[in-house]
């Protein structure tokens, strides 16, 4: 093998390397369970998020996980434009009943 593949091959393996551990870093944080989550820690969240689209834009094959980063970045870290409507108030009655139900 010439010194050159050598080296290829190894940058090659650093990369790959990086990559895991940032992938398991990642899995790690955003994993259902994660204190991110439990907290409502959203900074963290968008945080953690974007380091996910900028790794998945690094490797060879984004093609194939495009959509799935699309809906993700969507879901997080774009600002929803749309406001909550707030729900109306509950009307009951003295005796906790709520009274507005036709019976």
């Amino acid at each position: 093998m010439s010194r050159k593949m050598k080296v290829r091959n190894a940058n090659t393996d650093q990369f790959y390397s990086y990559v895991l551990k940032e992938v398991l870093r990642l899995q790690k944080a955003l994993e259902p369970t994660a204190t991110v989550h439990k907290h409502s820690d959203l900074p963290t969240l968008k945080a953690c998020a974007q380091d996910a689209e900028v790794l998945i834009h690094g490797l060879p094959y984004l093609h194939e996980l495009q959509e799935d980063l699309r809906l993700a970045v969507k879901g997080i870290v774009t600002i929803s434009s749309q406001k909550k409507k707030q729900k109306p108030a509950l009307c009951m009655g003295d005796d906790g009943v709520d009274d507005s139900i036709d019976r």
